[in-house]
């Protein structure tokens, strides 16, 4: 995901919410948590023999 531009940054866009598209957005969104969750599902972990360490 990317860090949230601030209002009073140079980089931030104004877009008035007639020119925007809720449909298209909510589906971008679904399909970048799609990957997200894609890419941690193929992560292995390198001590899966042993026990995970507990918390302090």
């Amino acid at each position: 995901m990317h860090k949230p531009t601030r209002l009073l940054d140079p980089g931030f866009k104004y877009v008035p919410a007639r020119n925007t598209n809720i449909a298209k957005t909510f589906a971008r969104i679904r399909r970048e948590q799609a990957r997200a969750a894609a890419a941690q599902a193929n992560v292995i972990p390198i001590n899966k023999d042993k026990e995970p360490r507990q918390a302090r």
